[in-house]
């Protein structure tokens, strides 16, 4: 990811659609590749042998979230909050940094570094939700995130760039 986005800067100063194309052809190798996985075999006794194909456990996934109500809203938010934390990265980033000055080529190193702090915080992470307790700390997830916001909008300079290694 470090090299991609050190990459994509350089690339992108030279021709600013041209990590967008190279993006998606790489996403349609990945969707190849991940359409051809399997599952590796994990029969119990408590539950039988599913098929390994993708598709099949995404099936069994719908029956489980249908079948136990509670599931979905876990499910709901382990899937919205990183995906709105990463849509203010990805969004916003590259905007707000060229509103402050920050040359194109320079947005790979900048995300590389929020990268470094974002895997230094994922780190973290466990350590602080087991002293906090799990339920106090995904109630707290969005809260710091609302700071990290409020930090990102009042500090109008590089250094509140830094405020998106916390959001995301």
């Amino acid at each position: 990811i470090a090299t991609s986005g050190v990459l994509g800067g350089i690339v992108g100063a030279l021709d600013l659609t041209l990590p967008f194309l190279l993006y998606a052809v790489l996403l349609l190798a990945a969707l190849g590749l991940v359409w051809s996985l399997y599952e590796p075999p994990q029969a119990t006794a408590a539950r039988p042998r599913m098929s390994g194909r993708y598709l099949t456990t995404l099936a069994h996934t719908a029956q489980c979230l249908r079948q136990q109500a509670h599931l979905r809203y876990m499910l709901l938010y382990s899937a919205l909050m990183p995906l709105a934390i990463s849509i203010v990265g990805v969004v916003f980033l590259q905007p707000h940094a060229r509103a402050l000055g920050l040359p194109i080529a320079a947005m790979g190193f900048l995300v590389l570094g929020l990268h470094g702090v974002r895997s230094l915080g994922a780190a973290a992470a466990y350590r602080l939700a087991s002293r906090c307790g799990e339920t106090t700390w995904l109630r707290l997830v969005p809260g710091i995130v609302f700071l990290a916001m409020l930090g990102l909008g009042l500090v109008p300079t590089v250094w509140g760039l830094g405020f998106l290694a916390i959001v995301g």
